[in-house]
């Protein structure tokens, strides 16, 4: 399409004056979804080539986000704990529910 047609114009005049996401989303404080499984010990962890990983969802509002973060570990019990002290700071935080 050529730079100067009418949509192109419009496409570039539009963008410029779109709020982003952002701006849409009111301020809502983070809430941590966290489902415990008791039967599965190793709930929100994986192991990917030998180190121990772990994965959450953090909610903002309608907006969510997945994390996931190596944990700096190949042992299974060093792992759980570090799991366990990030979840308790999170929730001393005010980031759990």
């Amino acid at each position: 399409m050529h730079p100067n047609s009418k949509q192109s114009n419009f496409l570039s005049a539009r963008a410029t004056t779109t709020p982003s996401p952002a701006a849409l989303t009111p301020s809502v404080a983070p809430t941590l979804s966290i489902r415990i499984d008791d039967a599965n010990p190793n709930h929100h962890l994986w192991q990917n080539h030998g180190w121990w990983w772990i994965h959450y969802v953090v909610h903002r509002g309608n907006r969510k986000e997945r994390i996931r973060r190596s944990l700096q570990t190949r042992d299974l019990e060093v792992a759980r704990r570090r799991r366990d002290d990030l979840f308790a700071r999170l929730r001393a935080a005010g980031v759990a529910a």
